[in-house]
């Protein structure tokens, strides 16, 4: 059962085509003995176009609907096709279905508009989400005595061919995982992953994998010697894989909770070795109920004047930075939530506790961190405290929180369904976050009217609901504006 709003925004556009056509069914029904048209079909041509092209091919749709009860989620099942999405705030959904199909459903009760999602063809083979992080910084659970260990936490997106070395009796721990809470799933798998190889060519004994959570380790696992058989020498590493979902009923607060892993070669032999790259933890979820995300702190430091004497940017010759910072309104943001929709945004020593939570809507597999960069550099041009830099590149508003609503896999990619689900969560967690602005760097691959396109349906609600939205003109090398950069209501940059 798809879930419904309890309350319903219209914008005036909306009304206004809601209008227009009565006033013509009131028209067509009055003249006596005429012949109707027939009915035009409720769909984006370039979808109505690649149904004629490729009539067999299946392809992800948003449906825009008319009316507030199921017929056209019933609709969509008997012609075969299956839902996939609530976009409820649009009073839509997404779905897969046969392109043939499209025309029938556009002619449909109740059926609005039909168009494109942005992924003609689904990517996604499963309904799980599936995302790793890797561990950035030595733990305190276990005293590190690894040769080199330091190299298992040298790079926040994973093995990167360097290697701490594990002998007889000795320990470490791992921590600094980055995590994303992936709304209305719940974790159904925790797996531990380790990457290298047998430096000596064989291996004789077992060593265990330990699991903490807030200093407590609450389970330990035994990594059978043979399971590194295959890897044997520096020109052949390779993954292993521990799974530690047995660990506990994990929760997404769970992994926000101080998680950190130990390896304790304490029953290796005196010739044993191991040479093990980045550590990560790979998190498996699926369609379920659990609203236990860490929502973190937000901005909790002193007020402080911000250093300007560094300063690089152009802020203080284009918006007076330095009045605006340290003068008596002290314009900083603090206390002001942005959700940047974007790729993921990494937690840098410009950002830290002021990245407040992260979620992600995109089901492709990915690492936790940003790998594309691109959320990370917008959330830095919003908010960026500039220690990373020594103050020479600082945020508009250094002292603003930021909420990772992640859309993007790891090659920056999505699809429109997945932003309209990103907003809709904006909006649900508005009052919780005090979240003020909502920044979209993403465009439709696709024009469209901003009178049907789900985009422009969703920035308009969080427009009507008090929410200022800043979304990037595009890249498309025309002057045309695409979704959602077209509609009237947002400040397109």
């Amino acid at each position: 059962m798809i879930k419904r709003s309890h309350s319903i925004h219209v914008s005036s556009h909306w009304l206004s085509q809601g209008l227009k056509l009565f006033s013509v069914l009131a028209l067509t029904l009055s003249v006596s003995g005429s012949i109707a048209p027939p009915p035009r079909l409720a769909a984006q041509p370039e979808l109505i176009q690649l149904a004629a092209d490729h009539p067999d091919q299946v392809v992800s749709v948003i449906v825009q609907k008319a009316v507030m009860d199921d017929r056209v989620e019933r609709a969509i099942s008997a012609l075969g096709g299956r839902v996939t999405k609530d976009l409820h705030i649009i009073n839509a959904f997404a779905a897969e279905m046969k392109a043939n199909d499209v025309s029938q459903l556009a002619k449909a009760d109740g059926v609005r508009w039909v168009s494109l999602d942005a992924a003609v063809q689904q990517a996604q083979t499963t309904d799980n989400s599936v995302y790793t992080s890797w561990a950035t910084a030595i733990g305190t659970e276990e005293t590190m005595d690894l040769s080199s260990g330091l190299n298992l936490v040298d790079s926040s997106l994973g093995p990167n061919g360097t290697y701490a070395i594990g002998l007889d009796n000795q320990k470490g721990s791992v921590t600094g995982f980055q995590f994303e809470a992936t709304p209305g799933n719940a974790i159904t798998r925790v797996e531990v992953l380790l990457n290298g190889y047998v430096p000596n060519w064989w291996l004789a004994h077992d060593f265990k994998v330990k699991v903490w959570l807030g200093g407590i380790m609450i389970k330990d696992y035994t990594l059978p010697h043979e399971q590194w058989t295959h890897y044997a020498g520096a020109a052949n590493p390779g993954p292993v894989t521990v799974d530690v979902t047995s660990a506990r009923a994990w929760q997404w607060a769970d992994l926000g909770n101080g998680l950190a892993i130990s390896l304790d070669f304490g029953s290796y032999g005196y010739f044993d070795s191991l040479a093990l790259d980045a550590i990560g933890v790979r998190v498996t979820s699926m369609a379920g109920s659990d609203n236990t995300a860490d929502t973190g702190s937000g901005d909790t430091s002193a007020v402080t004047t911000i250093d300007t004497s560094q300063q690089a940017n152009v802020y203080n010759q284009v918006i007076g930075a330095t009045q605006l910072w340290n003068g008596p309104s002290q314009l900083r943001g603090r206390g002001v939530t942005v959700a940047v929709v974007d790729s993921g945004v990494f937690r840098t020593k410009d950002l830290n506790s002021r990245v407040r939570v992260n979620v992600n809507f995109n089901t492709l597999f990915h690492n936790a961190a940003d790998r594309y960069g691109h959320g990370t550099y917008v959330a830095g041009i919003v908010a960026g405290s500039g220690s990373q830099s020594g103050n020479k590149y600082v945020g508009v508003a250094p002292r603003a929180d930021i909420l990772n609503v992640r859309v993007s896999d790891d090659q920056g990619m999505s699809n429109e369904s997945d932003v309209v689900d990103a907003l809709q969560w904006v909006l649900k967690n508005k009052g919780k976050y005090n979240i003020r602005v909502v920044n979209l760097s993403l465009n439709s691959s696709m024009a469209q009217s901003y009178h049907t396109s789900p985009l422009d349906a969703a920035v308009e609600i969080l427009w009507f609901n008090g929410i200022v939205v800043v979304v990037s003109a595009g890249n498309n090398g025309t002057a045309s504006l695409y979704p959602p950069a077209n509609d009237p209501f947002v400040i397109t940059v």
